[in-house]
């Protein structure tokens, strides 16, 4: 149309619609494909060219993963079903989707293509494919046996989501006696196949609400005891059934054995009793052996053990069955039951049956112990028996005698010191002081005594000291008092100091470390004495004679004197002191003793000899306030070295001196260490001494540490010609020495601050002639070399280090050289006797 006019009509078209959306549908579905089908839909004029079909997989919430298109040709159909655009006659059009996943859901839906356009979706078609076959089952075990049942476990480890199982199958047959063998090759007779011709049952267990992964179990019932069963497992879902595991076979359980009948006691004794019954060994129900359980009056049953017993036949040829039960108490109420026993277990139990034991004698008491002593009466204790054995204890007797002689055993009337304890406990009076004694002791009930207990060894204590300590003032000050007193009795083994406070004695505390320290180094004094009387005394006399012999040729000798300072007292003041001799047996007090402490003024000032002194001892301050301090303190060197190190550390803190100076006036202060004890020999052969000695007194305390010993040595008579050697210990071995010569050691001590301390005493130790008692060793030495001096000196040597021959023979040649090296033997003399050796040994 235009302005002017309408143009002619166009020709005439005819627009169909698209056509009509499919029906779709599952035709079948399998683990990895499913197949469609649908009629072809109305196509209303238009010849439907092919179809579009979509297809997505729902996610584990039914979430779409991703569509896929696939394109399926038409099928062909009739001229006039085309021409008049119906379905009629046309074949069905099917579409199998392929490569799918198992055990997953797919959503469908298809579309038809005409020239007239695509239709609607057709309805959607849910596919859910099937599973794959499950795996087959592992780790198939009976976990329980029980007479009529069985419990078995396994797993599916190979099982996944794709191969989920549903429903496990667990199947079982009996294995009759004939198919138990095995053929040649070790393989079972019977069949571990399922067979249709076989009698398998079967049992289904729902896996479908399990884990995956979870381990599974069921109970197989109504089983026949004592018979051999197969058992399989297959799992199947919707895939398929599994395959089938191997076959485990088990046996189920015994019946238990039946109760025993007539249970019965008799020939009952002290400490044993005869049970017998009835034997109830059955084919079904067979007995193994017999446990009893033994109660004892008082006790708890379920306390009590069953315990395994071989029993006997009993004699007469009645079928009864014995066990002798010993062990038991006398005098006590048991009870006993029985049961049966096979590879079931343990049967019900019979009837209880109750015996008592006859009475007997009481066991023995404890062994006796001390409680308290003195130096003429022992309390001795005991316990009672640890059973009465049926009959009350009424009586105890009590028997001592000396120890080590061979006097009759006297039986002790005593008294009982505590009334509580009257029946256990008793002191014996009259008893020698510092002396053994043997005791025991027994117990009586109505059945007579019994035996007598473990002997005791106990020691009655020492007299105590007979005399009291004489004592006198040694030194008084303004602020110490120094007492000594002699120690002449040998009974004493340690002194107190006492102090009048008020009117109670107060024991300085500060005492007992200093006197002991003196009595030590006394003992150890009287020790060297003996030890040399025991040395000079003649071949022929006793080895080792007693002590208060040798003790009493000492008695011309001056006793030595024990010393105690007491310091820290206030100026002219009166004290009281006396001293306490003490023993294991008692104790001996010293007659009080007054003492007056100088004036005040008797420590006002230092004296001009005193003054110099302390400032050349300050000059190592390089201060000149350093000696101003201690002169305005009345201190002089010689109270600063008395001092101890700890209160010198105090005093020098209160004054204010630098930590530099306190160290420079400690080190100068410090004395020299103290000349240790006289050496004493601890071996001697005929080319080496070994000695030992102690420190000397007061090493260790307020006193710098020893940090080594100087030893030396020289011939007897040798003038100055001194050897030496230093060591860190209290003993040394000095080597290289001749035979048959006298020695004269003397030792030393060092510390750091002023080095080498006093000699102490010198000893004097004598080499033995180089001797071999043992003529192979001596032969071989000769034999070696050609020097037959030196020869027996290495004989001697060796035979003084506890070498023989044979011990020497299965030595290495480096081991045999470090020996004769170590002997300090000349190095060709040593190949000279290990050829020789060798040459011997072949």
């Amino acid at each position: 149309h235009n302005g002017s006019g309408p143009s002619k009509w166009s020709d005439v078209a005819t627009i169909l619609p698209p056509p009509s959306a499919p029906d779709v549908r599952v035709e079948s579905a399998k683990s990895m494909s499913a197949s469609l089908t649908w009629t072809p839909p109305a196509h209303r004029g238009f010849e439907i060219l092919h179809y579009h079909v979509y297809m997505t997989k729902l996610g584990g919430e039914n979430a779409e993963e991703g569509a896929m298109e696939a394109v399926v040709a038409a099928a062909k159909e009739s001229q006039q079903d085309a021409d008049n655009g119906t379905e009629g006659g046309a074949a069905a059009v099917y579409y199998h989707a392929q490569q799918l996943q198992p055990n997953s859901c797919y959503k469908f839906f298809v579309r038809a293509r005409t020239e007239g356009g695509l239709s609607d979706p057709s309805p959607q078609c849910d596919v859910v494919t099937q599973p794959l076959p499950p795996p087959l089952p592992n780790n198939v075990t009976v976990d329980e046996i029980q007479t009529h049942s069985l419990r078995i476990s396994w797993s599916l480890e190979e099982e996944g989501e794709m191969n989920r199982a549903d429903v496990c199958r667990v199947s079982w047959r009996e294995i009759k006696e004939e198919e138990s063998s095995t053929d040649a090759g070790g393989k079972p007779v019977w069949s571990t196949c399922q067979d249709e011709k076989e009698d398998w049952n079967t049992t289904e267990i729902d896996c479908g609400d399990c884990d995956i992964g979870a381990v599974y179990t069921c109970w197989i019932s109504d089983l026949q005891a004592d018979t051999l069963y197969a058992i399989q497992v297959r799992a199947s879902n919707g895939g398929g059934l599994g395959a089938c595991s191997p076959a485990v076979t088990q046996r189920t359980r015994l019946l238990p054995p039946l109760p025993p009948a007539s249970l019965a006691c008799s020939e009952t004794t002290s400490t044993a009793t005869t049970l017998s019954w009835e034997d109830s060994n059955d084919d079904a129900q067979p007995v193994t052996s017999y446990q009893i359980k033994c109660v004892r009056q008082g006790e708890d049953e379920e306390d009590a053990a069953w315990f395994t017993v071989n029993a006997t036949e009993t004699e007469g040829g009645q079928a009864r069955l014995c066990k002798v039960v010993e062990d038991l108490e006398p005098g006590q109420s048991y009870s006993f039951q029985l049961r049966g026993l096979n590879q079931h277990g343990p049967g019900p139990p019979s009837e209880a049956v109750e015996v008592t034991t006859l009475c007997d004698i009481p066991p023995p008491p404890s062994q006796p112990v001390l409680v308290e002593e003195s130096p003429f009466s022992l309390l001795v204790s005991w316990s009672a028996p640890e059973r009465d054995n049926g009959s009350e204890v009424i009586e105890y007797c009590l028997q001592l005698r000396s120890s080590g002689e061979q006097e009759e055993w006297r039986r002790v009337t005593g008294s009982m010191k505590d009334k509580a304890m009257a029946e256990t406990q008793m002191l014996v009076p009259g008893l020698e002081p510092g002396t053994i004694y043997d005791v025991r002791v027994r117990a009586r009930n109505a059945e007579g005594w019994s035996e007598w207990s473990d002997e005791s060894m106990m020691e009655t204590l020492p007299p105590p000291p007979p005399d009291p300590p004489q004592w006198r003032i040694w030194h008084v000050t303004h602020s110490s008092v120094t007492l000594c007193w002699m120690h002449h009795q040998r009974a004493v083994s340690s002194y107190e100091v006492q102090r009048m406070r008020g009117e109670q004695w107060v024991t300085l505390m500060e005492a007992e470390e200093v006197i002991a320290e003196q009595l030590q180094r006394c003992q150890a004094e009287l020790q060297e004495q003996l030890d040399q009387q025991e040395e000079a005394s003649p071949a022929n006399a006793p080895k080792h004679p007693a002590r208060d012999t040798l003790a009493a040729n000492n008695a011309d000798r001056r006793p030595p004197v024990i010393s105690f300072t007491k310091r820290s007292l206030q100026s002219n003041t009166e004290y009281v002191f006396r001293v306490a001799a003490k023993n294991d047996g008692g104790v001996s007090f010293s007659a009080p003793l007054r003492v007056y402490t100088e004036e005040g003024s008797w420590g006002k000032g230092l004296t001009d000899g005193e003054l110099s002194k302390l400032r050349e001892l300050c000059n190592v301050c390089e201060d000149a306030t350093c000696f101003e301090k201690l002169a305005g303190a009345l201190f002089d060197t010689d109270s600063l070295s008395a001092l101890p190190r700890s209160e010198l550390s105090e005093l020098l803190d209160r004054l204010a001196f630098r930590p530099r100076d306190c160290q420079r006036l400690k080190r100068a202060l410090a004395p020299l260490p103290p000349a240790p004890s006289k050496p004493l020999k601890t071996q001697v052969t005929c080319s080496s001494v070994g000695c030992k000695w102690e420190p000397g007194p007061g090493d260790g305390q307020d006193m710098p540490a020893v940090v080594a010993y100087v030893v030396q040595w020289q011939v007897k008579g040798g003038g100055d010609k001194w050897e030496q050697v230093q060591c860190g210990t209290c003993h040394s071995c000095i080597i290289d020495l001749q035979e048959s010569m006298e020695y004269v050691v003397r030792v030393a001590a060092c510390n750091e601050p002023r080095g080498q301390g006093p000699w102490s005493a010198e000893s004097v130790f004598k080499t033995p002639p180089a001797v071999c008692n043992d003529q192979q060793l001596a032969g071989w030495t000769k034999a070696a070399l050609r020097n037959h001096e030196y020869a027996d000196r290495v004989a001697a040597q060796l035979y003084y280090d506890e070498w023989t021959l044979d011990s020497l023979k299965p030595l290495s040649d480096e081991r045999l050289f470090d020996v004769l090296t170590k002997m300090k033997v000349k190095e060709g003399a040593i190949y000279s006797l290990v050829r020789q050796l060798r040459a011997t040994s072949s």
